[in-house]
């Protein structure tokens, strides 16, 4: 009996206009994308997207830019899923990571394009941006138009054998263990990860990691894959920086990771659904007034789920061998590459993000 025939996750999201931001009439600029086959929010396969359109005077259009934003990506994850090589590949895996960090940022720049070419910025627009954050932002937003459009971006993956992670920019995602104890997906650099959360990205330092990353324009975007090899979370938490910036400490927000575990193992993950609105309206009125955007995704596991010795063993020996390989096998950054030419994977990957938008 193979450990995934007997996992499933379950995920629920929510987000909020901040306290703030409703008393000057901002709108929300977080969105949130959740993706299952069926729109049960069960998997896997499973996507959830969150993105926080930047709160930067410049970023006039940032809630726009968001929306888009969790669009392409949880279509771009989707085809991950269904396109990606095997994990015993990791060379070839390494590569389609890749391809989806630039189909992801291209896609995003060509959406933002599109829309600029139909709506551009009017002068009542540029003008608040002066107003708010003066001469040199206002000319920043008007040599630059796509600057109004700035977003972030978390992105989880689920399939049956790993989970990937995007970060681009500010906020957190947190995997969380049995007891509670919340670990960054995304740690700074230098910090050690668990032992048992081992990953292909794991021992790079920060000068490979950038060299991972492909272009300059795009050394924000991290991506991680995590196998389930001996250790799979029992949660795992993301959330925009609103939701850390209401508290004092970020020990302060980590302590949401065990309440949150504890209240779904007491009350079922699906009593969250009527009430994250309340508790992150209640959150964002006691903190910093902030739009909060939460996604929990829940793992369950039945008490005889093992995973067959020899699947573990061959994947463990095929990890090894990679981070052995890993100087002479990893791909050459491709600094140079032109943003307008695809290749065929990432107009494949383009073409779907297109019909998505239309």
């Amino acid at each position: 009996m193979s450990r995934t025939d007997r996992l499933s996750w379950h995920v629920v999201g929510e987000s909020i206009q901040g306290a703030a931001h409703k008393k000057r009439h901002i709108p929300n600029r977080d969105n949130i994308f959740i993706w299952t086959p069926d729109n049960s929010g069960v998997g896997p396969p499973l996507v959830l997207t969150i993105s926080d359109g930047r709160g930067s005077a410049r970023c006039c259009r940032s809630d726009l830019g968001s929306k888009f934003l969790v669009k392409i990506a949880t279509r771009l994850l989707q085809n991950f899923a269904e396109k990606s090589p095997p994990l015993n590949n990791q060379a070839a895996l390494i590569d389609s990571n890749q391809k989806l960090g630039r189909a992801i940022v291209l896609n995003w720049q060509k959406a933002i394009e599109k829309h600029l070419a139909q709506n551009k910025l009017r002068p009542e627009e540029i003008a608040r941006v002066g107003i708010a954050a003066g001469k040199s932002a206002q000319r920043a937003i008007t040599t630059e138009p796509a600057l109004a459009y700035g977003a972030t971006l978390l992105g989880v993956l689920l399939t049956e054998t790993y989970a990937l992670y995007l970060k681009f920019g500010t906020g957190d995602l947190l995997s969380v263990d049995r007891n509670g104890n919340p670990t960054s997906i995304f740690p700074a650099f230098g910090a050690e990860l668990k032992t048992d959360q081992t990953d292909a990205y794991s021992h790079l330092t920060k000068s490979k990691i950038v060299d991972v990353l492909i272009n300059p324009l795009w050394q924000e975007l991290q991506i991680r894959l995590v196998p389930f090899v001996n250790y799979v979370p029992e949660m795992i938490l993301v959330a925009t920086d609103g939701y850390a910036n209401s508290f004092k400490t970020e020990l302060d927000f980590r302590k949401i990771a065990p309440d949150y575990l504890r209240l779904i193992e007491k009350e079922g993950i699906g009593s969250l659904i009527n009430k994250l609105d309340l508790i992150l309206t209640e959150t964002s009125h006691q903190g910093g007034g902030d739009d909060i955007t939460l996604g929990l995704l829940k793992s369950f596991v039945e008490e005889d789920f093992d995973l067959e010795a020899s699947a573990q063993t061959e994947l463990a020996q095929n990890l090894a061998a990679f981070d052995q390989e890993m100087g002479i096998t990893q791909p050459p950054p491709q600094h140079d590459r032109p943003k307008t030419a695809l290749d065929p994977l990432s107009q494949q990957l383009n073409d779907l993000a297109d019909e998505e938008l239309n």
